[in-house]
């Protein structure tokens, strides 16, 4: 992992571009393989692109934003759409598992 892809603590995504003051926005794009959620095949077609906006490790006391453009793909194999998932994001999550850990025990505290 280079050394600018450390601060996301995200293995398999690469950052592209980081603006803003407060909120910190970070372009990243994964770099993996994508593969069907179904049955695993990597022939897969591009139907459409969109941008999810997750919530990231603050920066000091600055909010941060993961910026990820996800794409909805078509499975030639098994013929079902899906759109891509990323590891260490869930599927309607809107911030990642640490950030939610780290609310649940400031609650409890």
């Amino acid at each position: 992992m280079p050394k600018k892809d450390c601060i996301l603590n995200l293995p398999g995504y690469s950052i592209k571009k980081v603006s803003g003051e407060n909120p910190v926005y970070i372009e990243v794009s994964y770099r993996n393989v994508v593969r069907c959620i179904y049955c695993g095949n990597k022939k897969l077609r591009k139907k459409d692109s969109f941008t999810r906006r997750i919530r990231h490790e603050s920066i000091g006391l600055r909010r941060s934003y993961l910026c990820i453009k996800a794409h909805k793909y078509y499975c030639s194999v098994c013929s079902r759409y899906f759109n891509q998932r990323f590891p260490g994001i869930g599927k309607y999550q809107r911030a990642r598992v640490c950030v939610n850990r780290y609310f649940t025990i400031t609650a409890k505290e």
